[in-house]
């Protein structure tokens, strides 16, 4: 799988790469190094008509996340989120930038007071995105303001550990809403 070089920084971040590749012939491997995070290019065998060679890309990361730090940057700044549900009826409900719980394995947790049609919805189809944004995070090209949509599946909590530590800081709500993030898009 070969990744671009803009690809890369949206699954690292703003770093600073550098790339190197190994010679066919050599055993010695290059690790392009950034924030103590690896990009490993290997070179595999190149055929015997030397015109094209076979690059193989690997892709090695100790800690593979899905959300980036600049969205972590915008939850630290008040403005709505939008969660679109659909499955009995296309729906949409809102709730806050700062009532979002990231958890350490990347699920969201929303407390639910209402949310009664995106819970019926995910009964049937569990599949939800969620918009977020914030004017006062700056996005691609200094652009003023950037936003997320979260592509996830989500569920509801009624019980456990998890809930009793939302309930802890949400006194608010009924049901806790986690939503596990399968790509998280940022849109400016």
């Amino acid at each position: 799988m070969a990744f671009s070089r803009r690809a890369l920084h949206a699954m690292l971040g703003d770093v600073s790469l550098s790339y190197g590749l190994r010679s066919a012939n050599s055993n010695k491997s290059t690790a392009a190094i950034a924030n103590r995070k690896f990009i490993t290019f290997a070179v595999m065998n190149r055929p015997t008509c030397a015109e094209k060679h076979t690059i193989k890309i690997v892709y090695t990361m100790n800690d593979h996340k899905k959300l980036s730090k600049k969205f972590y940057e915008v939850l630290q700044h008040e403005g709505v989120v939008a969660i679109m549900s659909w499955g009995v009826e296309p729906h949409m409900a809102n709730t806050w930038n700062s009532y979002l719980v990231v958890t350490t394995d990347e699920r969201i947790l929303i407390p639910a007071y209402g949310f009664r049609k995106t819970q019926h919805n995910v009964e049937v189809n569990n599949r939800v995105k969620i918009s977020l944004g914030s004017k006062n995070v700056l996005g691609y090209k200094d652009y003023p303001g950037t936003g997320f949509v979260i592509d996830g599946t989500a569920n509801y909590i009624t019980s456990g550990e998890e809930y009793d530590k939302m309930k802890s800081k949400f006194s608010f709500l009924t049901r806790v809403l986690e939503i596990t993030v399968v790509s998280a898009k940022q849109m400016l």
